[in-house]
């Protein structure tokens, strides 16, 4: 029964210690993870956002009386729809 006690205590004796360093790296990696600075960069990044283009509007040719369009009328909402489409490229 002696020797059964001897053992629970160098068992016992053994976990502390093993408790202990654990204890003590534990520490140490917190000390020195709080002892490093960050360091900042400062430097310009570029970043694109996409933006949705809205087209100007093209004011169609008023018919007249009997809805007949020109060709004048034509070409001009032509022309109109090209500059359009420019201003989103």
């Amino acid at each position: 029964m002696k020797e059964f006690l001897i053992y629970i205590a160098v068992l016992i004796d053994i976990i502390v210690v093993v408790l202990g360093v654990s204890l003590a790296v534990a520490v140490m990696l917190i000390f020195t993870g709080c002892a490093t600075k960050t360091v900042y960069v400062d430097r310009i990044v570029e970043v694109k956002v996409p933006v949705k283009c809205v087209a100007p509007k093209v004011v169609e040719a008023k018919k007249q009386s009997n809805h007949v369009v020109t060709l004048a009328d034509i070409i001009r909402e032509r022309d109109e729809l090209r500059e359009s489409v420019k201003a989103c490229q």
